[in-house]
C-alpha cells in the first residue's frame, strides 16, 4: 500500500476513533515485518503533535508516517547489522526522536518563523488568569468532548459578564487557583506551554477572553489581565525590616517607624550598604550590603516588592 493511500485509511481510523479495544489494538501497517498496531501510532501521532492546529489533516499525517517510518527502518538496520550502540548510530538516532517528538521545530518553512515570533513576543510581557477543564491526552472521546463542553459552557459565562475570578473557583482544577484566583502573574515567550502561549499573545487587548484551548493538560479559558513591553533584568540593594499580618499592630507600629527612620537617614545621606548591614532583618543580603541577585519581572518576589524596584 502507497504511503498516500496508508495515510488516508490512518486519518480515517484515528477520527474515527474506533471504540473496541480489540479493534484499536488491530494492526494497520508494518515496517519491515514488525507490526504497529493502530493504538500505538495514534497515541504516538496524537501526543507528539498535539500543538499542531492541523494535525488531522492527511498531509500532516502522510508526513508523519513518513518520518515515523525511516525512524523504525533505521532501528531495524542498525539493529540487524549490530550497529545500534555506535556513536554515529546514537547520534543519528537522537535526531530521528527529536524530529518525531517535535516536529514543526525542524520544519524548515516553520522554524525561521517560530523563532521570528519568539523574538518579538520576548519584547512583551503578559498577565493573565485562566480557568482548567482537566483532561488526559489519551482521554476518550466522550470524556474528551465533555471536558471541551464544560470548558465552553465557562467560556459563555465568562463572556455574558460573569466574575472571571468567581468562575475560576467555582470551575477550575489548577491546584493554584484557590491562593491566586487564577492569575498566573507575568509571562513572556517559552514560560507557558505553547498553544497557551500562543492563545494570550494572539488576544488583541486586555481584557479579551479567549475560547477554549487545548494543551496536554486539558482545556484553558484565558483571560488576558494587562500587556507590558519588557522590563529587563535589574539589580537593587534592600533593607527588610520584618513584620507579617499575623504580628500584633503595636508590632507592626514599632516595624514602620523603624524603616521611617531608615528611609530619612538615607535621604540625608547615610550610607545604603552600612545601614543594610547594620538594621537589615534579610540575612541573606545582609552581609553584603543588601545586594541583591538581578531579577525580572517574572522572579520570586512578591509583585509590590517587583513594582516598586521598576518603578
Amino acid at each position: 500500500m502507497s504511503i498516500n493511500r496508508l495515510a488516508v485509511l490512518l486519518l480515517f481510523l484515528i477520527t474515527a476513533n474506533l471504540a473496541s479495544a480489540q479493534k484499536k489494538d488491530s494492526i494497520v501497517f508494518s515496517v519491515n515485518g514488525e507490526p504497529v498496531s493502530l493504538r500505538e501510532f495514534k497515541y504516538i501521532y496524537e501526543k507528539n503533535n498535539a500543538a499542531d492546529p492541523n494535525l488531522y489533516k492527511t498531509q500532516n499525517l502522510r508526513d508523519y508516517l513518513d518520518l515515523y517510518i525511516n525512524f523504525k527502518l533505521k532501528v531495524k538496520e542498525a539493529h540487524d547489522l549490530g550497529l545500534d550502540t555506535t556513536d554515529k548510530f546514537v547520534k543519528e538516532f537522537n535526531g530521528y526522536r527529536n524530529q518525531l517528538a517535535q516536529p514543526y521545530l525542524t520544519d524548515r518553512n516553520v522554524s525561521q518563523g517560530l523563532i521570528d515570533e519568539g523574538y518579538t513576543r520576548l519584547k512583551e510581557e503578559l498577565r493573565a488568569t485562566h480557568i482548567l477543564i482537566p483532561v488526559n491526552m489519551e482521554a476518550s472521546p466522550k470524556d474528551t468532548m465533555d471536558a471541551y463542553n464544560k470548558a465552553l459552557e465557562v467560556y459563555n459565562k465568562a463572556i455574558k459578564g460573569d466574575d472571571f475570578e468567581a468562575l475560576a473557583r467555582e470551575y477550575s482544577k489548577d491546584p493554584s487557583v484557590a491562593n491566586n484566583g487564577g492569575d498566573l502573574g507575568y509571562f513572556t515567550a517559552f514560560q507557558m506551554i505553547y498553544p497557551f502561549e500562543s492563545a494570550a499573545y494572539n488576544m488583541k487587548k486586555v481584557g479579551d477572553i479567549s475560547k477554549p484551548v487545548r494543551t496536554r493538560f486539558g482545556y484553558h479559558v484565558i483571560k488576558l489581565t494587562d500587556r507590558r513591553p519588557y522590563r529587563g533584568e535589574i539589580q537593587v540593594r534592600h533593607i527588610l525590616i520584618n513584620s507579617n499580618e499575623y504580628d500584633s499592630k503595636e508590632k507592626k507600629q514599632i516595624a514602620k517607624n523603624k524603616i521611617d527612620s531608615l528611609y530619612s537617614l538615607l535621604q540625608k545621606g547615610a550610607d545604603f550598604a552600612a545601614l543594610a548591614r547594620q538594621h537589615s532583618d534579610h540575612a541573606q543580603s545582609k552581609a553584603s550590603g543588601g545586594d541583591l541577585p538581578n531579577f525580572n519581572s517574572f522572579s520570586q518576589y512578591p509583585d509590590e516588592f517587583k513594582n516598586a524596584a521598576f518603578s
